[in-house]
């Protein structure tokens, strides 16, 4: 990474006075202070948030296949170095999804309960805890390979008395099902049958499956006496439709509450028809662009026009 010092010229980390990160970022820190010229503030604030992440980002090797890394949080997290989808970008940047990540953090109190369906490696429930502290973070992942890493991610965060994993699908009503998981894409994990525009994606190392308990949303919070629930993650490969089904009541219960769902027209039914269920149970409807755009949504082909294989919506 390049750097410009006092006089102008370009230089490194490695140079001079600059050797230690920290040091570094306090000089663009001091720099990105407020002055006439707002666009170059604005330059350097991006600057040093960039340079930031790279100090945190940090990966060591702890197993044959499992790596311990340093997201920009400064946060820990366990991977699985197989997964070309999720882990490397966690490994080498320290950051995922970043429009995501900082709205999602400007949406949360000290007190929020946060229910994280799909939780893939922890991501996000982990960066949650970062404003989460008298609150809870409930992580929904039935891949047993993700489970396993997300525990010793709590583990080692410390977030014992906080953050509760649950390695169950979440659908319409309580049941077994069988969880597809390419294993190159530990992410892309579905109950439904696996599927690609390119089925390339799959032939690269074949696909394992589980068999895997199902409960639903309004069955869980019901169990576990969960007074109020604040913010919901829904990304689960194209079973978010049957899943919403099996948590109106929490969504009815809740009408403060805020919900990020992953829509993927290609994994439902009856698209349109879903769309226009989450239009008449939230007055505000978003699509959240990978920019991190927010742009208001009114109908289905509003939200059909934005779609590049999914579209993320933001609803409250």
């Amino acid at each position: 990474m390049k750097y410009r010092n006092h006089n102008g010229a370009p230089g490194s980390l490695t140079k001079k006075g600059y050797s230690n990160p920290t040091t570094f970022i306090k000089n663009v820190s001091r720099l990105s202070a407020p002055s006439n010229d707002s666009q170059n503030g604005t330059r350097l604030g991006d600057n040093l948030e960039l340079v930031q992440q790279i100090r945190n980002s940090v990966t060591i090797k702890t197993g044959e296949f499992e790596a311990l890394t340093r997201i920009f949080t400064g946060q820990k997290m366990y991977v699985d170095t197989r997964d070309i989808s999720l882990a490397p970008h966690l490994m080498l940047d320290g950051v995922w999804e970043e429009p995501l990540t900082k709205l999602l953090l400007n949406q949360l109190h000290t007190d929020s309960v946060l229910l994280d369906v799909g939780a893939n490696f922890g991501y996000f429930g982990l960066i949650a805890a970062t404003k989460i502290r008298t609150g809870s973070i409930h992580f929904f992942e039935p891949n047993p390979t993700l489970a396993h890493y997300i525990r010793k991610t709590i583990s080692i965060n410390g977030l014992g008395s906080r953050g509760r994993i649950n390695e169950i699908a979440i659908g319409s009503e309580s049941g077994n099902l069988v969880l597809h998981v390419p294993r190159e894409f530990f992410g892309s994990g579905s109950v439904r049958s696996i599927r690609y525009e390119d089925d390339s994606l799959e032939r690269l190392n074949g696909s394992d499956t589980f068999n895997v308990k199902q409960s639903s949303i309004d069955s869980y919070v019901a169990a576990e006496k969960i007074q109020k629930v604040d913010f919901i993650k829904i990304d689960i490969e194209g079973f978010e439709d049957q899943a919403y089904q099996g948590m109106l009541k929490t969504i009815g219960d809740n009408p403060g509450i805020t919900v990020f769902l992953e829509f993927t027209p290609s994994g439902y039914k009856d698209p349109k028809k879903f769309f226009e269920q989450l239009m008449n149970d939230f007055p505000n409807r978003k699509a959240i662009t990978k920019t991190g755009e927010s742009i208001n949504l009114s109908s289905y082909e509003e939200l059909i026009s934005l779609v590049d294989g999914y579209a993320m919506l933001y609803l409250h």
